[in-house]
């Protein structure tokens, strides 16, 4: 097998080297607009390590289902894919994020300028549907001075709303290992004031891994209309419903020689979630006379999840959202070009949060129900806690660029106010209503210097800040109500960065350092069951290189390549191992691997016809902070994450028939078929540390489209 794959890459790269050069269809050195970087800057003159991904690398002959088919082409930015929808995939940028128990933590998540991320610093990205998203923006190192709560970086999602004059229909169908199952339907249209986008599609899976089933449907509609005035006026909506959404859990390294199997208590306690979420986000931008602009939107986000894990049974309602507004103005003053700006964000959340015994489903439940009804069926004993939690935060900003011939410096200055409060509503115990207020202060400064055409250097300092989030605080060892011993988390850090634009290559190399202070470490004890708790407890320093860019050598052939070095460890940490204390300066921060390597090449030896293959390497990954056993304890090496690699390989083919067109693809993900845990769960009770990923697995789909488009 091995060989037969070799020889096709041979014959596909000879091929390949008998195509004649061709220039790029874009100009590599046209304007590129971040949104990520709030002052719609140019990729070029951004002084931060920022990457724009186009939707060829996560919609193309892919299934859609991970934001890893898209991430995995960023430096310094690694997916811990947990195969697990019921936690969703760990984001983790530049070291910021490892810890997260579920969804995403220290990254500020934006979709059209609309935040899919709460008030207290948490995103769940399961309203972001990838067959909607034009392009991702990437916006990597501490971003408080911008946005606030936010130690890791920005994701920045635009919707695919249409460029062309015209409509068009698409659906598709992808079916797969592990009963996959995918179909959708998207509609959009557009003229010379609006365009509309609409797009739904059903999602249903077995899974590689026992007990980890999964149904969900998403809704998404977007619309851009030009009103009088000057106006223009954006409006998102995001409806997610999950019925069904399972959590095999981890597994010991012992129990990862059999990875699909799942702990009997994980079943009998239907450890899983329902999940039902809206966003609503409306924007309106007026432009004024003198190169002035007002920019206001609110936005809203409504979710209803029922979570049962082992011992409890998790009940919560969230209402979050917010309204910012901004005033920029654009300032020209003999060849010395000043943007300025300015505004006040508001953000809040409020949760109900109720929490009883979970006495789990029978065994005749277990055996006879299915799937989609045994979290219904879960048996609710006594409350454990009972609270509502509210989180206000007002931030205060200011952000100037000042670009003068080769020379652009960028300033940044934010203030925020977040207070948390949780009032106890648990009647038979004592009353651990509490809260706390924080006030930070962040600046940042970034100067940008282009050495020639094509050649840009930078470099960057700031300083951010990560809250705890709620469910953080409520996750309290001594019982229901207010952690009242967190704090924030404090980080100081600095980077410099060159880019070079070229018409058939480009490169992007950056070195960072990042210092955190009152670092949050997450810990489960044997009678938490899978609870995680929390407690500051370290200064850790994250520093490496990222290095990454494409080249396109021929016609029709383009590879891209990342590479990223990190060396994340603690500075200062006090463990406390069975009433020794150790100190742990040195170990690595678990959770995050020392070396990525990425890379895909991209191939199109006639029209309409594509074949990539793509290959990553991971380095070991520590699962906890002793790096080590616990002291007395033999040395066996289950506290470390092997090293891994693994290739994939997907090719699709277009036939048009006039306006009518037929995509036939599909895929094969991990070819060889290696043994391997894309993510662990640092400091997980019992040692259960490993969520091992699925073998060989293939899918194939069919997308029919209809496009009419018309010439301005």
């Amino acid at each position: 097998m091995q060989i037969f794959l070799r020889n096709i890459i041979i014959v596909i790269l000879a091929h390949a080297t008998l195509s004649l050069k061709a220039q790029m269809t874009t100009d590599s050195l046209a304007t590129i607009e971040i949104k990520a970087s709030r002052n719609n800057s140019d990729l070029k003159s951004i002084p931060s390590a920022t990457t724009l991904i186009g939707k060829d690398l996560f919609q193309t002959n892919r299934t859609g289902i991970f934001i890893e088919d898209a991430l995995k082409n960023v430096p310094g930015v690694f997916v811990q894919n947990r195969n697990n929808f019921a936690q969703g995939e760990r984001i983790i940028i530049r070291g910021q994020g490892s810890r997260s128990a579920f969804g995403l933590r220290n990254i500020k998540v934006f979709m059209d300028g609309i935040p899919l991320t709460s008030a207290d610093g948490t995103t769940q990205l399961t309203g972001a549907d990838l067959f909607s998203i034009s392009s991702i923006e990437v916006l990597r190192g501490p971003s408080s001075q911008i946005y606030g709560n936010s130690s890791g970086g920005v994701i920045y999602l635009k919707s695919d709303l249409p460029s062309q004059r015209g409509y068009s229909f698409e659906n598709f169908l992808i079916s797969g290992s592990y009963g996959l199952f995918k179909a959708g339907l998207k509609f959009s249209r557009s003229n010379n004031k609006s365009s509309l986008l609409i797009s739904g599609n059903v999602t249903d899976i077995k899974g590689y891994r026992e007990f980890s089933n999964a149904r969900f449907y998403t809704l998404n509609m977007a619309v851009k209309k030009k009103l009088k005035k000057n106006y223009t006026l954006s409006f998102i909506q995001n409806i997610y419903y999950a019925p069904y959404l399972y959590n095999p859990s981890g597994l010991t390294y012992a129990e990862t020689s059999d990875p699909q199997k799942t702990r009997m208590a994980i079943k009998k306690s239907a450890s899983g979630k329902t999940v039902l979420q809206g966003i609503s986000g409306i924007n309106l931008i007026k432009k004024l006379s003198g190169n002035q602009e007002l920019d206001l939107s609110a936005f809203y986000l409504g979710r209803k999840l029922n979570n049962p894990i082992i011992g409890r049974y998790i009940d919560l309602t969230r209402h979050s959202g917010g309204a910012r507004l901004a005033y920029i103005k654009k300032i020209d003053l003999d060849k010395t070009f000043i943007n300025i700006r300015t505004g006040i964000d508001y953000e809040f959340q409020s949760d109900k949060r109720s929490e009883y015994e979970n006495k789990g489903v029978t065994d005749k439940d277990l055996a006879e129900l299915p799937i989609q009804d045994l979290i219904s069926a879960v048996a609710k004993g006594k409350f454990l806690l009972k609270q509502n939690e509210h989180i206000h935060n007002g931030g205060l900003y200011v952000l100037s660029d000042i670009e003068r011939q080769r020379l652009k410096l960028t300033m940044a200055l934010r203030y925020d106010l977040i207070n948390f409060s949780v009032a106890d509503k648990l009647t038979d115990s004592i009353n651990q209503s509490g809260g706390k207020t924080f006030y930070k202060l962040n600046p940042g400064a970034g100067l940008t210097y282009q050495v020639n055409d094509y050649s840009y250097i930078y470099s960057n300092f700031s300083t951010s800040f990560q809250t705890p989030t709620a469910n953080e605080f409520s996750n309290n060892i001594n019982g229901s109500g207010f952690n009242k011993q967190l704090q924030p988390e404090r980080t100081h850090s600095g980077e410099a960065g060159l880019r070079i634009f070229k018409t058939f290559y480009y490169i992007d190399v950056a070195t960072f350092y990042v210092r955190t202070t009152n670092q949050l470490i997450p810990y489960q004890t044997s009678s938490g069951g899978d609870q995680v708790f929390y407690r500051n407890a370290a200064a850790t320093q994250n520093k490496g290189l990222e290095v990454s860019g494409f080249v396109m050598p021929i016609r029709g052939l383009k590879i891209n390549i990342n590479y990223t070095l990190m060396d994340y460890t603690f500075v200062d940490y006090q463990y406390n191992s069975k009433g020794q204390i150790l100190q742990l300066k040195g170990n690595k921060v678990p959770g995050t691997a020392n070396h990525r390597v990425y890379s895909n090449l991209a191939f199109i030896p006639v029209k309409n016809f594509i074949i990539e293959m793509s290959g990553q390497w991971n380095g070991k990954v520590y699962t906890n902070d002793l790096n080590d056993s616990e002291p007395g304890t033999a040395n066996t090496g289950v506290f470390i994450n092997k090293s891994y690699w693994t290739f994939d390989t997907k090719v699709g083919y277009t036939f048009e028939a006039g306006s009518l067109a037929f995509n036939i693809f599909g895929g094969i993900n991990n070819l060889f078929n290696m043994n391997y845990s894309g993510s662990v769960i640092p400091n997980a009770a019992g040692q259960r540390y490993f969520e091992p990923s699925p073998g060989r697995n293939i899918y194939i789909g069919l997308k029919t489209s209809l496009k009419k488009e018309k010439s301005k």
